[in-house]
């Protein structure tokens, strides 16, 4: 295409956009207020943050903006904060705490925030657990922590747990002791004594009968985890520890 340049004379250019769509993108700018499509690529780029993700924070922003100010008071932020994690917690209650800090240190201190404000607090949480995470991945990376071993290995028991139980969540006395055997790198599960299968299910799931992998799993590396490869190693070595003695030379 050509236009006409100062001079007055044609030169060429890459692209001229149409009318509709000069047209089209200004009706969006207005949509946005002052947040122009310029302003969000800004803005994406000093918080590294795609475009698009930057302009769907100003319109959720906006939402609680009730004075249509571009500030929001620091009621209205906590009721923002509120909203960001609603499609992984239903239920507020279930929110995590640390999320609503910076909202409750703000409160105290009745300060206004503003829409960078926002996209910073983004940038701060967009990588905790709490909200890459569901509740059950979460429980995983706890008791990995806990018992001091790779969240892989609890994921990796967790598969064969819902695969004895068919996803049902719920596993009974059968289906333990195949399980069991499974993890123990047993060959033959007739090579687990069944004496020593029922002492280890009526230790885990007593008078109830049915077995979750919330209960199964902090009880499984209770009793087998260890710095040895292998779980019964490690087992006999939590019920029969070696004393280390020295000698001492008369």
């Amino acid at each position: 295409s050509k236009v006409f340049g100062k001079s007055g004379s044609l030169k060429e250019v890459d692209y001229v956009p149409k009318i509709e769509e000069v047209q089209s993108q200004a009706a969006a700018d207005s949509k946005l207020g002052k947040f122009t499509s310029f302003k969000a690529h800004e803005l994406s780029c000093d918080f590294n943050l795609p475009g698009g993700h930057v302009t769907q924070a100003w319109k959720l922003f906006k939402r609680y903006d009730l004075n249509n100010d571009d500030i929001l008071s620091p009621y209205e932020f906590q009721l923002l904060l509120r909203h960001v994690p609603r499609d992984r917690f239903p239920s507020a209650k279930d929110v995590p705490r640390e999320l609503f800090k910076e909202a409750i240190d703000i409160q105290h201190t009745d300060l206004p925030v503003t829409f960078v404000d926002f996209l910073t607090w983004i940038t701060r949480n967009a990588f905790q657990e709490c909200l890459l995470l569901n509740t059950e991945q979460r429980f995983m990376r706890l008791v990995a922590r806990k018992f001091q071993v790779h969240v892989t290995d609890v994921e990796l028991v967790k598969r064969h747990f819902d695969h004895f139980t068919q996803q049902s969540g719920r596993m009974e006395y059968s289906q333990f002791h195949k399980l069991l055997a499974l993890l123990l790198n047993l060959q033959d599960v007739s090579s687990l004594p069944e004496s020593r299968v029922k002492s280890f299910w009526r230790e885990l799931a007593g008078d109830h009968g049915i077995v979750e992998f919330t209960d199964f799993i902090p009880w499984y590396l209770g009793c087998f985890a260890g710095e040895n490869g292998s779980p019964l190693v490690n087992f006999y070595r939590k019920i029969r520890p070696i004393s280390i003695v020295e000698d001492h030379p008369e």
